[in-house]
């Protein structure tokens, strides 16, 4: 019971982030661009 136990919590905690995304797809590509944006002009910069 407690290996089964133990391998349960990784799924838990990868199916987290999934769901979230699939609630505000839009909202996280939103971050990931303006990222990758803060990133761009920060190479800019140096």
């Amino acid at each position: 019971h407690l290996a089964n136990s133990q391998a349960d919590i990784p799924i838990q905690t990868v199916q987290l982030p999934t769901q979230e995304q699939s609630e505000m797809p839009c909202t996280n590509a939103l971050a990931q661009k303006e990222t990758y944006n803060q990133i761009k002009e920060t190479e800019k910069n140096f």
